[in-house]
Parts: C-alpha cells; structure tokens; sequence
C-alpha cells in the first residue's frame, strides 16, 4: 500500500540481528524528513515532509501540510507569509470591500485591539461610523487628508483644542493660487488666549476676555460709551449753544450792527458758533484715537 509501514525485507528466516535492527520497518517510498500517523485504527502511514515554513494542521481527521501560510525568522523578525495573490484574514465575518489581492494584506472581519502604540507609515482609511475615545497623531512632514466627499463633524458643544502646553497654537491654512500654502487665521495660546484672523493676527484678533484688535494693534477693550461730555471723555458733542441773533432793529439802539447792543448780539452768536465748532472738532478726534487705538484707523 501506498506509504504504508512495512517490514523491510531480508530473505526467508530473520536473525535476532535483523529483527532487533533499527531499519527492519520502513514506510514504502520513504525519505528524510518523513513523519508517521495513524491513517486509520490499524495501519501506520507516512506523511512526506511539507515545505520550509509550512505548519501542520489537521484536514479531514488526518495531518497534513497547509501551504496557505509559512513561517520564518532570520534573527531579527518573525515572519508569517500567505499565499501568493491571496489576502490574509483574521474572522470569518466578512470579505475584502477594498480589493486587497496580495498576501501582504490583511483583513480583521471583527473587533481589532493594540494594547500599544500603532503605527501606520501610508493612509488610513475610515468607514462608516468610527468612534475613537481617544487618540493622538503624531505626523513628520506628514498630513491628515478627508478626501472625495467627506467631512468632519463635530458633535454639538464639542471642541477643538491646541496642544496643552503654554504658547501653543494651530493654523488654519490656505492655497495661494501658484505661491502655496498661507495662513489665514490661528487658535493661540497665551494668559489670555486668542483667534487671530490673517497671518499671526495682522487683520484682526480677538481675545477670551472680549478684547479685539485690528491690523496688528494690541486688542483692547471696547470704548467707553459715548455719553460725557467732553471736558471729561471727549467723546460726545454737547448741545449746540449757538442761537440765531434775532432781527437787529431800531428798538436796539438803531439798525444793523450799528449800534453796541445790536453788534454784541451778533459777537456772542459767532462765540456760540466757535464753541459749538471747537467741540465737534474734540469729539471727532476723540473718536479717531479709539478707532486707532484698536487698529481701524491710521
């Protein structure tokens, strides 16, 4: 029979040499690297050796070589190849949706934990609903891309935060058509943190406290509302003074200016008007130095 144990033969009567001989048996067709197993309840029978790195597993209640997997080490690494042209997977619930064809990939059908770092040197690619209770990408040169039609959304109330160091901060970048990549605005840390719009806040910023600043001016608090007088705050025009001199008649000492009460009437109206004039002008500068001071005029 086919790679059966049998008795090796030596002629017609065995020698008690011969019967103890360590070669009497031998299988039919057998060769170095051979294992012997029960092919059924009586017979021994031979399973040739498999190739380098193949594992022995168990196929129809017998053992026998899988050639879908071999193993190896060199020192320094473990190993574990598939075959040629097909994938690897771990579970059974499920098949390649991302056309992997090599036995370089690999598949998880169920849940996949690392109780370490992970490391992925290419792109990384989300499906569905993925729920991350925690996680921090570290790229060198590297970037984070949502391509075709994706998205990222956060949930309501949740945030977005700069790195929990002092002076940290993120860019918001974009192309400049033929240039490269130009920030628009950044998220900075500091004693009073802030969102600054244009490179580094040089079209406006914003503080937590509500302070605001424009074209790089140091953000400030709001002015005060514009209701003292300007004797005080020189923020506001107080009612005008100047009033009409009324008709210069005779009944005033004779007509026109020509007489002293007709022509103080006259000289008193032209003070009102100067007054009146004097603190516009205080109340418009004022106005120009808050625009300066938070940066909306030169």
């Amino acid at each position: 029979m086919v790679d059966e144990l049998q008795h090796k033969a030596v002629g017609g009567v065995l020698t008690q040499t011969e019967f103890e001989a360590v070669d009497a048996h031998e299988f039919d067709s057998q060769a170095t690297g051979d294992i012997a197993y029960a092919s059924s309840a009586t017979q021994l029978s031979r399973r040739a050796i498999g190739a380098a790195g193949e594992p022995l597993v168990v196929t129809g209640g017998v053992p026998a070589w899988f050639d879908g997997l071999t193993m190896s080490n060199d020192g320094t690494k473990t190993t574990l190849l598939g075959k040629t042209g097909d994938y690897n997977r771990m579970g059974d619930a499920g098949v390649t949706g991302h056309g992997l064809a090599s036995e370089d990939g690999l598949m998880v059908t169920g849940k996949f934990e690392v109780g370490g770092a992970a490391y992925f040197d290419s792109s990384v690619a989300l499906a569905g609903t993925t729920t991350v209770t925690a996680m921090v990408i570290v790229t060198t040169g590297g970037l984070i891309s949502v391509r075709g039609t994706g998205y990222i959304e956060l949930q309501n109330a949740r945030e977005m935060r700069s790195e929990n160091a002092d002076g940290a901060y993120y860019r918001f970048m974009g192309r400049d058509t033929g240039v490269g990549q130009r920030e628009v605005a950044r998220v900075y840390g500091a004693a009073d943190p802030s969102f600054k719009i244009g490179n580094n806040g040089n079209a406006m910023e914003g503080t937590y406290a509500g302070l605001v600043g424009f074209h790089g001016s140091t953000p400030v608090n709001k002015a005060d509302a514009y209701t003292q007088t300007y004797a005080t705050a020189n923020r506001t025009v107080a009612n005008p003074t100047a009033l009409a001199p009324g008709d210069l008649v005779a009944t005033n000492g004779g007509w026109g200016a020509d007489s002293e009460v007709n022509f103080d009437k006259i000289h008193t109206a032209l003070d009102a008007i100067v007054a009146d004039n004097l603190d516009l002008r205080q109340a418009i500068t004022a106005i120009i130095d808050d625009l300066q001071e938070v940066g909306l005029a030169g």
